[in-house]
């Protein structure tokens, strides 16, 4: 990363390759925490985390908090980072445990938002909709196991053209933190 002028280095999608209870989550917090401090004495910023999914479920042994809380309150701030995707954080607001994560991903941003340098701003629709023999269907995926399904995504568009609430996403951050920063 250093090479090519990168500040941080991480990962894509994050997964539960520890197990879904709070231990498990807090040995990936440790393997989360062992990689950032790495990054840092090599001479980066730290380590990210690129949020797409598993972060905003609920903890299997605690259905009061999510995979982010967890994570959150076990990672060094001084080596771990989170890049929210904005676009799949509003997604699965909506559908994850099917029924949606109950709260606005703004919320984990506007508590923690050196914890949040990174942001991926892309924009799409929340369902796939299809019509099939004259009827108007929306398509659904079971990607965890059949803990909860959510409508496929309708494809990425323009920033400014989905769904995503950007106005309000970053007027709400202004208020507790310089965009810059971000």
């Amino acid at each position: 990363a250093l090479q090519v002028g990168q500040r941080y280095t991480g990962l894509s999608v994050l997964t539960d390759v520890n197990g879904v209870t709070t231990d498990a989550w807090k040995q990936t917090a440790d393997d989360l925490n062992a990689y950032g401090e790495r990054c840092v004495k090599e001479g980066l910023k730290g380590f990210y985390v690129h949020m797409h999914g598993p972060e905003y479920l609920r903890v299997a042994d605690d259905p009061t908090r999510h995979v982010i809380d967890v994570l959150l309150a076990n990672t060094d701030p001084r080596y771990v980072f989170w890049e929210m995707d904005i676009y799949w954080a509003y997604f699965f607001q909506g559908y994850v445990d099917a029924g949606g994560i109950g709260v606005d991903p703004l919320q984990w941003v506007l508590k923690n938002p050196k914890r949040f340098p990174l942001f991926h701003v892309k924009d799409g629709h929340q369902v796939v909709k299809q019509d099939v023999g004259g009827q108007h269907v929306q398509l659904a995926w079971d990607p965890f196991g059949g803990e909860g399904t959510f409508p496929l995504q309708d494809g990425i568009c323009d920033v400014g053209q989905g769904d995503v609430p950007f106005k309000h996403f970053f007027h709400e951050l202004a208020k507790v933190s310089d965009l810059r920063d971000h």
